[in-house]
């Protein structure tokens, strides 16, 4: 399994950034095959971290770009930086 973690920093509306993931997003996750879990983190102080879960790296990859194009299209009111990406195999998993 592969998992893609994007951490954005300095939202200003998590209530409302969560309603769009949930509402817009998630629906776009779902056409990508593979697809496992997806999760998001409030990290406090205006930071989210949104966790994908993939049966393989290209799909992850592609949750990726998936990704960077509908914050583009769709976040650019709450999201100012582009996020900090990390993506591998997982190492240990637990049910």
């Amino acid at each position: 399994m592969f998992i893609s973690i994007r951490k954005y920093h300095g939202i200003r509306q998590i209530d409302e950034l969560n309603r769009r993931v949930q509402q817009e997003f998630v629906p776009i996750l779902k056409e990508i095959p593979g697809l496992k879990g997806y999760h998001t983190v409030d990290c406090g102080g205006g930071t989210v971290v949104s966790i994908s879960l993939f049966d393989s790296r290209e799909q992850a990859l592609a949750s990726n770009d998936k990704a960077r194009e509908w914050v583009q299209s769709r976040l650019t009111d709450l999201i100012t930086d582009p996020p900090e990406i990390l993506a591998g195999p997982t190492g240990v998993d637990v049910p």
